[in-house]
């Protein structure tokens, strides 16, 4: 796939984990990923490093903003 979001709360792994093993995969090395996260503060940039995640979005979020952040990754802008 091109893109995936994963949510930080998610039932038997983090969206932390799953990300981190998903770019450790070859086959998902290219696939753009964005954390979803409910909790009040933001991602750290080391932890958005640590796992390899391309951009994360902070709860509540608009349909508007998720166009918005999808269309900025897969066009480039």
């Amino acid at each position: 796939p091109a893109l995936i979001f994963l949510d930080v709360m998610m039932p038997k792994k983090n969206g932390y984990d799953v990300c981190q093993e998903l770019k450790e995969d070859p086959d998902f090395q290219e696939t753009y990923i964005i954390i979803l996260t409910a909790r009040g503060g933001q991602l750290s940039e080391e932890e958005k490093e640590r796992v390899k995640a391309n951009e994360y979005m902070t709860k509540p979020f608009s349909p508007i903003q998720i166009v918005k952040k999808v269309n900025e990754l897969l066009q480039g802008s």
